[in-house]
């Protein structure tokens, strides 16, 4: 952290649906406590501007890593809960640079493999 501070982070990737980030200031007092897997977050990420390193130290590693050489570019996948509790997935696309191109929110295809859970 860029000012002295520390981040401690609790991730549940790939097979949950959360990423806590606790942060603490330069004497170790907590500063924040702060679920990441939600929208309001993940709006925070800026085509053009973050960084696969942003991406990483904000939301910790992702459930998944895609790659499309025809595209040249490249994807992390996040699983979470979307508004209402859906299943959901946020798919970040890097360029070669490691820049963020676009994020989409899709359905989380780990759900739909499975069958969406139902094990009946």
């Amino acid at each position: 952290m860029p000012d002295a501070s520390t981040r401690w982070q609790y991730s549940g990737q790939p097979f949950n649906q959360a990423v806590w980030n606790v942060d603490f200031d330069a004497q170790g007092r907590v500063r924040s406590v702060e679920q990441m897997m939600t929208d309001e977050a993940f709006a925070t990420i800026k085509s053009g501007r973050d960084t696969r390193a942003e991406v990483l130290r904000d939301f910790g590693p992702p459930a998944e890593s895609f790659s499309y050489p025809l595209k040249n570019e490249t994807a992390w996948m996040y699983r979470y809960f979307t508004f209402g509790g859906f299943y959901a997935a946020m798919f970040v696309y890097f360029d070669p640079a490691g820049v963020v191109k676009r994020t989409e929110t899709g359905m989380d295809p780990w759900r739909i493999r499975d069958n969406g859970g139902d094990r009946r």
